[in-house]
């Protein structure tokens, strides 16, 4: 699959969730504990609700409405990824109706979290090979996604595991969560995660602060000093013992030494967020709609030419107010006010004391660390199944308030009913199509098969079957098949082999900026590939465009000079290495070829 860290799991969870969505549908009008009109009258759901509307209404008025709809494989977010994270949280608010419930819930993250965090021991000790050189992935992709995970989780066990010293009957839970703590800290200690590893710290601030204000007893603070000191011992006895098997136990220490403004990735950071800021100038109030970063070529910083495909804010902040401007971003703290304000009321619920502190904890985390880094499935899923929990405690405090006697009358309930399962079953058949696509797409591009027979005996591209197939990651079947024509240009194919998958790609190529004049990114890509054809022409009118999108990309103006140096304008082509020189001295590959072509020219003269 392409991309198979990020896209498996949001099909699987896409597939299963609707489902489930599916099933719940007839199982909420024939039981009457499961009560919806409690859910959907709750502050919390009213305000996430509202805040989707807020977001939805931005990605119309965005520039690519299709896009921020429904994302694509590298990310798999956009709208429909909150319409499902949505329908989980209602589902956990229905159905997840009693604290046995949600504790069995969440003792099953805890589980995985461990399976996850042993195969994460295991490939610091070489077990299984990673893609990250030093830091621990285990089995989702990315250390990030993995630490941000692990951080969750460890909030969540730290929840049942100061609880654990007031179950007296059962001392297998107590060593469970402490197990469960002490693989997740180790977890994040083996990801190496600055930003989740200050989250953490952050998180566990709030906590004391939370004891502080509300418990002001001692004996919770000493209980919680206690397990603390437990897990934190226990953990670096862990991680020691594994630094010592791996002889690297300044890895961490130096990453943590390097946080610093002067950090090349920390200014990096600094320098998207200014980029941010000013595309957040020229649309302030509704923001430009999901996956609409590509949109904001003309606020390129040129001391971003490390990472000049950036498609995320990286602060939470920031990326809400790109998504859905200011409007977006108070419905979210709204949405955030209301989670708060509930861990702060006294439930009559059968939880202990000091219970809420660690959720509380774990939402400061979740705020902090989405400061540096951006949400994934996981991220969203945990996030959203607390965010549930946090409305069945609502829904507890105000049982007495809430009417429980309205019932959907029969033509509603059956119409919900036909709309869910109907909704479920095209959601479940289109992630099913789209995982035959993605995997067929990422054969076609790397197979050495590149042709099947036609019924009239023609040849056919496959990759040209899935161009022509509706599918809402088109855009990266085009870049597969310009990738596919670049690589036929270089080897020794035959000549009309080679000139039908140009014919294919020229014609996806130019359909695609038709469609969607606005992906700079994309341009400079397709300049490329007719550069590799010689169709020079060709080539420096899409480059033209992508500079005139983004007056200050550097890469852009080398091609161009690249370019020019070989139709020999030399004069013109020296014009574009000095601009792309003089935008960030730091750049090295700028400054040679600007030295060297200066030296050319004056040779030449």
């Amino acid at each position: 699959m392409i991309f198979p860290t990020v896209t498996f799991k949001n099909f699987v969870f896409r597939i299963l969730l609707s489902l489930c969505f599916a099933i719940s549908s007839l199982l909420i009008f024939n039981h009457k504990k499961y009560n919806l009109f409690l859910v959907l009258k709750s502050k919390i759901t009213i305000s996430l609700f509202v805040f989707l509307l807020i977001v939805l209404l931005a990605d119309l008025l965005g520039p690519n409405f299709y896009v921020s709809f429904w994302s694509n494989y590298s990310r798999m977010e956009g709208f429909v990824t909150y319409i499902h994270l949505f329908i989980l949280f209602l589902l956990l608010s229905v159905f997840l109706n009693t604290l046995k419930r949600w504790f069995v819930f969440f003792n099953s993250i805890l589980v995985s979290s461990m399976v996850l965090s042993v195969f994460g021991i295991a490939q610091k000790m070489g077990c299984y090979p990673s893609d990250f050189i030093e830091r621990v992935d285990s089995l989702l992709g990315n250390p990030i996604f993995f630490a941000v995970y692990t951080g969750l989780c460890f909030f969540i066990a730290l929840f049942f595991f100061v609880a654990s010293a007031n179950i007296k009957k059962n001392r297998f839970l107590k060593y469970f969560y402490l197990a469960a703590c002490v693989l997740n800290l180790v977890s994040i200690y083996l990801t190496q995660t600055r930003s989740v590893i200050l989250a953490s710290i952050a998180g566990l601030i709030a906590v004391g602060l939370y004891y502080g204000f509300t418990l002001r007893k001692a004996q919770f603070v000493i209980c919680l000093l206690k397990k603390l000191v437990t897990v934190t011992f226990t953990s670096f006895l862990i991680v020691t013992a594994l630094n010592f098997y791996v002889s690297q136990n300044q890895d961490l220490m130096d990453r943590l030494a390097s946080s610093s403004f002067e950090d090349a990735s920390a200014h990096e950071r600094l320098l998207i967020w200014k980029q941010t800021f000013e595309a957040i100038k020229e649309r302030p109030v509704l923001g430009w709609g999901q996956e609409s970063f590509a949109y904001m070529a003309k606020y390129y910083l040129p001391g971003l030419w490390k990472q000049p495909g950036q498609d995320r804010a990286h602060n939470i902040i920031l990326e809400l107010l790109t998504t859905c401007g200011v409007v977006g971003l108070v419905s979210y703290a709204i949405f955030f006010i209301f989670l708060f304000t509930v861990l702060f009321k006294k439930s009559s619920l059968d939880l202990f004391p000091d219970q809420k502190a660690f959720l509380f904890g774990g939402l400061v985390f979740y705020l902090i660390n989405n400061l540096f880094v951006f949400d994934n499935i996981t991220s969203y899923i945990l996030f959203f199944s607390a965010a549930a929990f946090i409305n069945f405690i609502y829904i507890q405090q105000k049982l007495d308030i809430i009417s429980t006697k309205e019932k959907f009358n029969k033509v509603l309930s059956y119409s919900f009913i036909c709309i869910s399962v109907t909704l479920a079953t095209y959601s479940v058949c289109q992630s099913i199509e789209n995982i035959r696509i993605n995997i067929s797409l990422k054969r076609a591009a790397n197979s050495p098969n590149l042709f099947f027979v036609r019924l009239d005996g023609s040849l056919k591209l496959i990759i040209e079957n899935i161009l022509e197939t509706k599918f809402f990651a088109h855009s990266e079947a085009v870049e597969q098949t310009m990738l596919l024509a670049m690589r036929a240009a270089t080897q020794q194919a035959d000549p009309k082999v080679r000139q039908y998958i140009f014919k294919v790609a020229d014609a996806a190529i130019k359909k695609e900026i038709l469609d969607d004049p606005g992906k700079t990114y994309f341009l400079y890509y397709s300049g490329d590939f007719y550069l590799k054809y010689g169709l020079v022409n060709q080539a420096e009118a899409n480059y033209i465009e992508a500079l005139r999108q983004s007056p200050n990309n550097q890469h852009t103006l080398i091609a161009l000079g690249k370019l020019n140096a070989s139709k020999n304008d030399y004069v013109k082509a020296l014009s574009f290495f000095k601009k792309a020189a003089q935008l960030d001295p730091s750049f090295p590959e700028a400054q040679e070829i600007y030295a060297n072509s200066l030296q050319a020219v004056q040779n030449k003269n």
